[in-house]
């Protein structure tokens, strides 16, 4: 209770309390409304996946604004920086509100060719806001298993995209990032953390420095670093 009142504030912690499946749908209208986009959850079918990547693979559900912005603000470094890169990108939600940051740059990464697209045209409509503090924002359809890291340091953000194979392959990618230039830091938040997270432990390539838990499961976020 006292992580989701942090995160949210009394009232939300009220409402989330009082019915759990208000808050989420409540946030996602109004920031459709707000910045005339659509972030939706939608199916793997919907998405268009690559059949042999299906089996791995999670409907595409967008990470709740409120959590996102407690993540951004939470983080124990400068968002200057930083590159912050999003893994299972789908339509952008998590980019669109990490362009309210002054990261260095932003980079969504999806495998959905139509999910990416969808949330380049979300990012063009938003070029504009009043609120942008980071201009730099590309999607790359590409594999989180071997996608092209970008150079200095990371933040990694997922919101429980894929699981299994998949996720071992893309912990063991973003290590042979780090070992390939040991100058850099690499970070991963990982919200909704319900399929991956004994990987992360297991591998030894990450260690958990922040967890937060929420009344609701899915508003869980925990933050990794690099060793």
């Amino acid at each position: 209770a006292r992580t989701n009142i942090a995160m949210f504030g009394y009232v939300s912690t009220a409402r989330a309390v009082l019915a759990r499946l208000i808050a989420p749908k409540y946030g996602q209208q109004r920031f459709h409304a707000t910045h005339g986009v659509d972030t939706r959850p939608w199916s793997l079918a919907d998405s268009r996946l690559p059949s042999e990547s299906v089996g791995e693979a999670v409907n595409y559900e967008p990470a709740h604004t409120g959590v996102l912005h407690h993540m951004f603000r939470s983080l124990p470094f400068r968002h200057e920086d930083y590159h912050l890169v999003d893994l299972g990108s789908g339509k952008g939600r998590t980019l669109l509100v990490g362009a309210e940051y002054p990261f260095k740059a932003i980079t969504g990464v999806e495998l959905s060719a139509r999910s990416a697209q969808i949330a380049r045209d979300n990012i063009s409509r938003n070029a504009l806001r009043d609120d942008t503090k980071c201009s730099t924002v590309e999607v790359h359809c590409e594999n989180a298993a071997d996608f092209n890291v970008p150079e200095g340091n990371l933040l990694v953000t997922m919101y429980n995209p894929f699981f299994g194979q998949t996720f071992q392959q893309c912990v063991e990618h973003l290590h042979r990032a780090a070992v390939a230039e040991p100058a850099r830091k690499i970070w991963l938040a990982y919200i909704n953390p319900s399929l991956g997270e004994s990987t992360l432990e297991l591998s030894g390539y990450f260690q958990r420095v922040q967890q937060h838990r929420p009344i609701a499961r899915n508003w869980t976020w925990s933050l990794w670093q690099h060793v």
